[in-house]
């Protein structure tokens, strides 16, 4: 995505858009590409996956915790999702309170669900680019 506004921006001169916001960098960048006229609204994935995936990385290198063996979401992180990628099914259901921690979970399957939605939005990203 980074690589996407310098593209757009460097060559052509134009003011690059700001990379940091309130919301983190995912959001700061795609509201950057979207301010070059790209509709997230018309990508073949949903885009939520990818933040998921942004903040499932974020909690299991910057966890709290540094003396458990287990890595678990932030509740804030969880209330933005309607469907959770990095989560058991058995944990949906789980409050995180003080001893009822849903867990970050890292299966083959949602690994590749994520792997195959990162391709699909960066061959869609890519279509934008040449448009």
């Amino acid at each position: 995505m980074n690589g996407w506004l310098d593209r757009i921006e460097a060559p052509k001169g134009i003011v690059a858009v700001s990379r940091k916001g309130n919301k983190g960098w995912f959001h700061a960048l795609k509201d950057g590409i979207a301010s070059h006229g790209v509709d997230f609204a018309q990508c073949p994935i949903d885009v939520d996956v990818l933040e998921q995936l942004v903040l499932a990385r974020n909690r299991t290198q910057h966890s709290e915790d540094i003396t458990s063996n287990s890595v678990n979401h932030l509740k804030q992180d969880l209330d933005k999702f309607q469907s959770h990628v990095f989560v058991k099914p058995s944990d949906v259901p789980r409050i995180n309170d003080r001893f009822n921690w849903v867990r970050v979970h890292v299966d083959e399957s949602n690994f590749s669900q994520a792997a195959e939605s990162v391709e699909m939005f960066c061959k869609w990203l890519e279509r934008q680019y040449w448009k």
